[in-house]
């Protein structure tokens, strides 16, 4: 039996859900395509929940911040070499230990998880 790409089950049990509990036309003015919606969404969400598998955070390890596992790698630190136009081949090439999802899973992350309020005071004080 062809189980079709990884999560597909899981989006089609999403749009079954979506379509029982929402109407495909919310008003004869706005009309919301539930399918294409999670076709290019959904992968993004696969992704990022599978990505969340590969992190950590421990207090030991950077003060807490989230690090692939098994590295100390800040997520964030990928994250933000991607948001900034890093190609993720250089990347996978400077941090072997990457994988392409693992560079693209950083960007997601970092930008659903900004840092928020001042900067950490540093350990050097003038």
């Amino acid at each position: 039996m062809d189980e079709g790409p990884p999560g597909s089950h899981f989006r089609s049990q999403w749009v079954a859900c979506i379509n029982r509990e929402w109407s495909k036309t919310i008003n004869t003015v706005f009309t919301v395509n539930w399918d294409a919606l999670i076709e290019d969404v959904g992968p993004r969400i696969d992704l990022y929940r599978d990505g969340l598998n590969r992190i950590r955070e421990d207090d030991e390890i950077l003060g807490g911040e989230p690090v692939f596992k098994g590295t100390r790698l800040a997520v964030r630190h990928v994250g933000g070499m991607r948001a900034r136009g890093e190609p993720v081949g250089r990347i996978v090439e400077d941090y072997p230990e990457l994988t392409p999802d693992d560079v693209e899973f950083a960007r997601l992350y970092t930008e659903a998880h900004p840092l928020v309020g001042r900067p950490k005071a540093s350990a050097k004080t003038t």
